[in-house]
C-alpha cells in the first residue's frame, strides 16, 4: 500500500488530488473540490487583510469617499462576511437637523472610537446591493 499526492492547492498547499492501490494494484484516486473554487466568500483572508482606506463616510449602510457622493465600490475589496474595523467620530452633533436628508444630519464630534462593522452581501435580499452593516 502505498499514496502519493499528486496536486496541491496553489493557495492554501492542501492536496487536491492523491493516488493510491487497491488490493488489485489497481489505481484509486481521490478528489478534493475546495470551497474558494466555487464561492469566493470562502477564500482566504490575506486577499485584504490589513488594507486600509481614510477619509471615507458610512451613509445608512452605503460606503461613500469623503466627498459623501460617490460611492465606494464595496464588491471590489470586500466579501460578505468580512469584518472591519471603523475608526472615527461616532457621536452625533445633535445641534444640527434631525432630518436624515439634510448633510448636516451626517455631521459627527467627539474622540475617536473604534466600532466594528460587518459587510453582508444584501443583493439576495430586499435592498439588491452591497451594504455595510454596524
Amino acid at each position: 500500500m502505498w499514496l502519493r499526492n499528486l496536486l496541491y492547492d496553489g493557495e492554501t498547499g492542501d492536496v487536491l488530488v492523491s493516488q493510491t492501490n487497491n488490493e488489485f494494484d489497481d489505481p484509486l484516486y481521490n478528489f478534493s473540490y475546495p470551497a474558494h473554487w466555487v464561492n469566493s466568500g470562502m477564500g482566504l483572508a490575506y486577499k485584504n487583510i490589513g488594507a486600509t482606506f481614510k477619509n471615507m463616510q458610512l451613509h445608512q449602510g452605503k460606503l461613500f469617499y469623503a466627498n459623501g457622493r460617490d460611492t465606494f465600490s464595496v464588491i471590489n475589496h470586500f466579501e460578505s462576511g468580512d469584518e472591519l474595523l471603523a475608526i472615527g467620530q461616532f457621536t452625533r452633533n445633535t445641534t444640527y437637523a434631525a432630518d436624515t436628508c439634510q448633510n448636516s444630519f451626517y455631521l459627527f464630534s467627539g474622540k475617536l472610537d473604534t466600532i466594528p462593522i460587518w459587510v453582508i452581501d444584501a443583493a439576495k435580499g430586499y435592498e439588491k446591493e452591497w451594504i455595510v452593516f454596524y
